[in-house]
């Protein structure tokens, strides 16, 4: 009977150490699952750092392009300033010797279509360089009807030497 309250006693201490050791690895488990699920959460947040980190990049490299656009535009304006006067002054002097001819050649109309061609070149000239300095300043455009056959007739007198080209408007109404 001591032989058997023994045995009793082995395999109570034995199912005791067993429920000992199964409560502490269900402690053990559980507290292993909350480190991965912390782990898990750290993974997540620096994650959303990273994104974070990563969308403050692309807007740095957006607004250095932009820095270094208006930058060009800046160099750009003060050298087209540079160049438009450099360019003005030799036109007026140019336009200046328009006037004094057109004064001293009275009514000779072979002459007056030269000087007011020239004239009209001059004015040109003058125009792109005011395109040019607006092109640098930023404004509203405004839209501005334009008699397209006027212009034609502009345009080939000055390239041609006279009115006698034919009206392209009138080609293209026959066709």
């Amino acid at each position: 009977t001591d032989f058997q309250s023994s045995k009793s006693l082995i395999l109570f201490a034995g199912l005791l150490a067993g429920l000992v050791l199964l409560v502490l690895s269900v402690f053990l488990l559980r507290r292993i699952d909350g480190m991965f699920a912390e782990i898990g959460l750290q993974n997540v947040r620096v994650e959303a750092a990273n994104t974070g980190l990563e969308s403050a990049l692309e807007e740095l490299k957006s607004l250095q392009q932009k820095l270094i656009e208006r930058e060009k535009l800046s160099t750009l304006g003060r050298l087209t300033a540079t160049v438009s006067h450099e360019l003005r002054n030799p036109l007026a002097a140019v336009r200046n010797s328009l006037f004094v001819i057109k004064r001293l050649a009275g009514q000779a109309p072979d002459l007056l279509e030269f000087v007011d061609r020239a004239d009209r070149n001059v004015g040109r000239c003058d125009n792109i360089i005011s395109d040019l300095l607006e092109y640098t300043r930023s404004r509203e455009l405004e839209k501005q009807p334009l008699d397209l056959r006027q212009r034609h007739r502009i345009v080939a007198n000055d390239l041609h030497g006279g009115p006698e080209l034919t009206d392209p408007m009138r080609q293209i109404e026959r066709e």
